[in-house]
């Protein structure tokens, strides 16, 4: 059986991102089983690694990867990186698990020379993936990256970087009948204890409605240099930007069913900070789902699902 039935209340899973100042320490909690040996920590890390690569052909190194329990399971982060901490909120008919955490980029890479405005592409540093999310009914997951880029050229009077936000949801094959999975989303924000921050460019800019699947190709540029992306999904992708720069979350609207039934979501983003002060920025990633819906009438009393 693809679904098993299940009588549950419905749910969202919401993952929001704050500076590590702000609170986001490690929480003192009893590792899950699952995080308490190295052998389960070693296969957690590769298994992550194995479905990075096959999503997005992202070739990344376990070995710059570590396991932390974040206090209702196991998350993998880079070794390093600002802690993930969970927040678990009491049950109620939208229950939240928070993680915490954030990034910043490194100093951007050099220009062009000689002040010759050469057209030329971002330069990406290593992603950062973070291990699959789930909820507690076993109705939907979640993987989510995030990757800054250097936008930076000769002559340029502030640091320019790119960031794009991906991630791919859906369904869990065998999961409960009559649940389904109906949106996620990837949203960026600068951190309070950031240098202040301006717009360059950012994509979708839109409501990017699809009659069926297809890629939404995403770009961006400042002086002479672009920055792209694709995001192969379906439904609808549903942009929602700030006044502050680097305010944007995109949201990935439908219906995932069946196992099969993959989604993606995602964003690009260019932004300029002083020279010499490298942004900060929390990030958000999470999704929702909810039980299918029951027809007016009694006969053929079946939920509408994947409609």
């Amino acid at each position: 059986m693809r679904k098993i039935l299940s009588m549950l209340m419905a749910a969202s899973v919401a993952l929001v991102a704050l500076p590590t100042s702000a609170g986001a320490a490690t929480i003192d909690v009893t590792p899950p089983p699952a995080c308490a040996s190295s052998d389960d920590k070693d296969k957690i890390v590769q298994d992550f690694v194995e479905r990075v690569n096959k999503r997005w052909s992202l070739d990344i190194n376990p070995t710059d990867y570590e396991v932390q329990s974040d206090g209702t399971g196991c998350t993998v982060k880079p070794k390093g990186s600002a802690p993930v901490q969970a927040e678990p909120a009491a049950r109620s008919a939208d229950t939240a698990v928070a993680l915490s955490t954030t990034v910043s980029p490194p100093a951007p890479a050099p220009g062009a020379k000689d002040g010759v405005a050469l057209m030329q592409d971002t330069s990406w540093w290593q992603p950062t993936c973070y291990a699959r999310q789930g909820d507690p009914e076993g109705v939907g997951w979640m993987d989510t990256c995030f990757q800054w880029g250097s936008m930076h050229y000769e002559g340029a009077t502030r640091w320019n970087y790119a960031a794009r936000m991906y991630a791919s949801c859906g369904a869990l094959e065998g999961g409960p009948t009559f649940w389904q999975v109906s949106g996620c989303y990837v949203a960026t924000k600068r951190a309070p204890n950031s240098p202040a921050l301006v717009w360059n460019d950012w994509d979708p800019k839109s409501t990017r409605p699809l009659n069926s699947c297809g890629s939404v190709g995403l770009s961006i540029g400042v002086g002479p240099v672009s920055a792209s992306y694709s995001v192969n999904t379906c439904d609808k992708l549903q942009p929602t930007k700030g006044t502050e720069a680097a305010d944007l979350r995109v949201d990935w609207e439908g219906k995932s069913y069946y196992g099969e039934d993959i989604r993606e979501t995602g964003l690009l983003i260019g932004i300029g900070s002083p020279i010499g002060q490298a942004p900060l920025l929390n990030v958000g990633f999470g999704y929702t789902y909810e039980e299918c819906v029951w027809p007016p009438t009694p006969s053929p009393y079946y939920p509408w699902c994947a409609i």
